[in-house]
């Protein structure tokens, strides 16, 4: 991986916990690194971790990125998938979420980030492309402080 220092120290500054902010949202046009900088140093870091991915094809099923922790089918109503959602990230004890492409992630989902973040019990990591609209529950995050938002460039050739 090509040294990326001071994007690497700013995302393990907001992974540090300090005051409210527990968490990155990295910003970056498609191929420019921002999956894989997020995943090295979320594994330097050595804690649990859960990735998961928004896609296009699962934005209309609530919850849809967290399908692979949640198993059975939900009830219908969103307060109790939220509920039953929140617990079972609790109950697997994730220091840190992943998210790649967190534009894509349905509503719900982006709910439920939201409402981990805030309550500090997971770190979140998530990258977006820089031109696509996000979720106002992710915007929220970074603009209220909870995350820490990084835009990422090109790489510099120097």
């Amino acid at each position: 991986m090509v040294p990326r220092d001071r994007e690497v120290t700013a995302i393990r500054a907001a992974l540090d916990c300090r005051a409210d902010v527990c968490g990155v949202l990295i910003f970056g046009e498609p191929g420019v690194g921002k999956t894989t900088l997020a995943r090295s140093v979320t594994q330097s870091l050595r804690m649990p971790a859960h990735w998961v991915a928004g896609a296009e094809s699962a934005r209309s099923v609530p919850l849809g990125i967290f399908a692979s922790l949640l198993g059975s089918p939900m009830s219908g109503d969103p307060v109790a998938m939220l509920a039953d959602a929140f617990e079972a990230v609790r109950r697997e004890h994730f220091s840190v979420i992943g998210v790649d492409d967190i534009h894509l992630v349905d509503p719900l989902s982006a709910t439920l980030l939201h409402q981990l973040a805030v309550e500090g019990s997971v770190r979140i990591v998530a990258t977006a492309r820089t031109a696509e609209p996000i979720p106002d529950t992710i915007t929220a995050l970074w603009k209220d402080g909870y995350l820490t938002r990084l835009d990422v460039g090109p790489f510099d050739k120097t």
